[in-house]
């Protein structure tokens, strides 16, 4: 009995001193394109997740000034769009109307 018991350990000793790094090996080979799929795909999640938190924060604070633009009811009257009209014709009319001065009478009397 005492044989078997001595051939046991002897086989279990090789077993975890052979056997087991070179399963451990084959393991990790295996495992890794499988880690590095994983890691990829949580480096997607986390992207996503940020972008989608970004875009939430942009559409708050333009939503914020769309309320505060409606609320604050900035409307232009037609009375006052007509005074501004004819305020800008009145200007643009009196281009055309004044003589062009050539450069050399305002130089001399700049000089004066």
């Amino acid at each position: 009995m005492s044989k078997f018991l001595d051939l046991f350990v002897a086989f279990c000793a090789a077993a975890t001193s052979i056997i087991y790094p070179i399963f451990w090996i084959v393991w990790e080979i295996l495992y890794a394109p499988i880690r590095s799929v994983l890691a990829l795909a949580g480096l997607v999640a986390f992207t996503c997740a940020w972008i989608s938190e970004m875009i939430g924060d942009i559409w708050k604070y333009v939503n914020g000034i769309f309320q505060l633009a409606a609320a604050s009811d900035a409307r232009v009257s037609t009375c006052e769009v007509s005074m501004w009209r004819s305020l800008w014709n009145d200007l643009f009319s009196q281009v055309g109307r004044h003589p062009i001065i050539p450069d050399c009478i305002l130089i001399t009397s700049m000089q004066l």
